[in-house]
């Protein structure tokens, strides 16, 4: 990948699904891509590791810093000293590495997870890199190694660049992906989603529709091994983009993301295969965490007896419809008793429920919550839906915009909104891109808040639109969490 500033940072989400620990390296690799033939590589990566409820985030510059002679001991150290790891013991959650350039730096690097645990209890799942994608040896390439099951595994990849308009990138205009095993032959590849009206079925009975036809997508069946997904440009084109593989080995069964795949580096098209262990002589040390910030708020919505909201959260209907609004349930919750509920009615409607005076600490801080909607969807048209928006007192008079807004800032690195509402029955939220159809289930969302909203006190809104006619089941939300935040 392609590490720029900003917004143009590399980004790798991945989570951890079952009930025990994983012990994981995470690498930032730049100068030893020289001797790979990549000659505008990232001189000084730094890692950094952000997680969900209660985890401090962990900053890396120069892996010798910290943990040097743990990091020998697992063979994976890497080759340069201006390169950064981090090793960890991780419980089940979603995580977030941010790549950039110590000094604002740039170049081609790669971000890499590696998972050194055997236990069964819970496994490394999701992969979703999302970079500057450039030409030639500077596309976004997001490798992976499925386990040695007996059995193999059903695969969703997806390539995705219209849908970050609005996040204040200059995202991909029309990805194309491929599909290649470790001696680099092409499995499959995809231009536009819906060109293969098999595949678009299959991706969308798993709930994984793109939100843009000209977004690309692959549905295979993978056998253990080493596979590489590459992301490019049509036409050469260049932008953002985000590359995500999702493991679904009982088809559209559960919205866990990607099981049983970790990265593993792959610097040029064509390429695959396992990471080279490179050790080398050194002494210990541990993770440092991040100065700054380090409140964390959290909310599961398990302190009231439902249909209460807790303290803090307030719910409205701007447009009543039927007049039933948000409020808790306790039916079908990711951590019982409660999670909050909206239903998907009959007619229009726009309600919403607002989580008040969250105080954003610092630009580091990363919502997280269980996102779970079965919305009217039908034919590939995205009919009802729900956003997420924020209101700060130093953006745009207070006016509510989306999460994603270039005012706002935001990014949705991982469970990200799924189609754009049609305007054709009147859904307050037309035309916007929002989380639409069936998810399958809980999924989680991580969105990284950014740096605009960084020391102001904001309200964030989750709102659900409705139009003339048609009933789903609706939409839920649980197990929130905002790291470098407080809230009153």
């Amino acid at each position: 990948m392609r590490v720029g500033t900003g917004n143009d940072v590399g980004i790798g989400g991945f989570i951890i699904t079952g009930s025990g620990p994983r012990h994981v390296l995470l690498r930032g690799i730049g100068p030893s891509l020289e001797g790979l033939g990549v000659p505008d590589f990232l001189p000084d990566p730094v890692l950094e590791l952000h997680g969900p409820a209660g985890f401090s985030t962990i900053i890396n510059n120069n892996w010798k810093d910290n943990q040097q002679a743990e990091i020998e001991a697992t063979g994976l150290a890497p080759t340069n000293d201006s390169e950064s790891a981090i090793l960890v013991d991780l419980p089940p959650g979603s995580y977030t590495a941010i790549l950039r350039g110590n000094g604002n730096g740039v170049g081609v690097a790669l971000v890499e997870i590696y998972d050194l645990t055997t236990n069964a209890d819970s496994k490394l799942a999701n992969i979703a890199t999302r970079a500057t994608v450039n030409t030639g040896a500077s596309i976004v390439i997001a490798g992976f190694i499925l386990g040695g099951g007996p059995d193999d595994d059903f695969l969703i990849l997806r390539g995705i660049g219209p849908s970050l308009s609005g996040t204040g990138v200059d995202f991909l205009p029309d990805p194309q992906l491929e599909l290649r095993n470790s001696d680099g032959a092409v499995i499959r590849a995809n231009d536009n989603w819906q060109s293969d009206p098999s595949q678009a079925a299959l991706i969308t009975a798993a709930g994984l529709a793109l939100g843009n036809t000209a977004e690309a997508g692959i549905a295979e069946n993978l056998g253990p091994g080493a596979y590489t997904a590459l992301l490019s440009g049509v036409g050469g084109s260049t932008g953002v983009g985000l590359v995500e593989v999702y493991d679904r080995p009982a088809a559209a069964a559960t919205a866990t993301p990607c099981a049983a795949c970790t990265p593993t580096p792959s610097p040029t098209p064509g390429g695959g295969g396992t990471p080279t262990p490179s050790p080398t002589p050194g002494g210990g040390g541990t993770p440092t965490p991040t100065p700054g910030g380090g409140g964390t708020c959290t909310e599961n919505f398990d302190g009231v007896t439902a249909p209460a909201l807790p303290a803090g959260w307030v719910a409205s209907n701007p447009v009543p419809g039927d007049g039933v609004g948000f409020a808790t349930s306790t039916t079908s919750s990711d951590s019982p008793p409660n999670n909050a509920f909206v239903p998907d009615q009959d007619g229009v409607s726009d309600k919403v429920v607002d989580r008040l005076n969250v105080h954003v600490q610092t630009a580091a801080a990363v919502l997280t919550f269980r996102n779970n909607f079965d919305s009217e969807m039908s034919d590939g048209v995205f009919w009802d839906g729900g956003v997420l928006e924020v209101s700060a007192p130093n953006i745009s008079g207070g006016d509510f915009l989306d999460v994603t807004d270039s005012h706002i800032g935001g990014t949705i690195t991982a469970g990200g909104y799924t189609g754009e509402i049609s305007g054709d029955a009147s859904n307050p939220l037309a035309g916007r891109m929002a989380w639409s159809g069936n998810s399958g289930g809980y999924i989680n969302t991580i969105i990284s808040l950014g740096p605009n909203v960084a020391g102001q006190t904001i309200t964030l809104r989750w709102r659900f639109g409705t139009d003339e006619a048609v009933t789903a089941p609706g939409w839920r939300i649980d197990g929130l969490s905002i790291t470098d935040a407080t809230c009153q």
